[in-house]
């Protein structure tokens, strides 16, 4: 058994509308290093990798960030 996890931030979707207007987005977009929320199909694509790729077998018990860069600082 094993167990995988994908670690989001904030990602353009129904949850971020609230965060509104867009100046109050781009704000916190400022703290994240690559200056931008992430796109639904950039989380999908971690997701099927995972799920489908052979490369992907042989990874267990891990997180992924998916979160531009904030978790390691860069």
């Amino acid at each position: 058994m094993f167990h995988l996890f994908v670690c989001l931030l904030l990602v353009q979707t129904q949850m971020c509308k609230p965060v509104s207007p867009a100046p109050g987005k781009a704000k916190m977009a400022e703290v994240i290093p690559l200056k931008r929320l992430g796109k639904p199909e950039e989380v999908a694509g971690m997701c099927r990798f995972l799920a489908l790729d052979p490369a992907a077998d042989y990874i267990t018990g891990h997180s992924f960030n998916v979160d531009g860069g904030i978790a390691i600082g860069c």
